[in-house]
């Protein structure tokens, strides 16, 4: 559920695992904190809706993402893709 905040620790109980199992798997397999990996996770599905839901708002994508604002969600975009979320969807318009 991406709307939710899950934390590390109930992250790695739903995996059956301890929280420190879990950080050193996301470190060795794929470079990333468990906060980069959320965000990572997110922004890759922003940029399916993003794609290939073009009527969305800005604030409806980011709502669906769990973020409180599309401020919020756009600066974290752009810091992650390089582009704003507008850019980026002009790209496949």
């Amino acid at each position: 559920n991406l709307k939710r905040n899950l934390g590390l620790e109930e992250a790695a109980r739903l995996c059956n695992t301890s929280s420190a199992t879990l950080k050193r798997h996301l470190k060795e397999q794929r470079g990333e904190t468990f906060s980069q990996y959320k965000t990572t996770v997110k922004m890759q599905i922003a940029r399916q809706f993003l794609r290939f839901e073009p009527d969305s708002t800005l604030a409806a994508v980011a709502g669906q993402l769990g973020y409180c604002d599309e401020f919020h969600f756009s600066r974290t975009f752009k810091k992650w893709a390089g582009v704003s979320p507008r850019d980026f969807r002009d790209q496949f318009a």
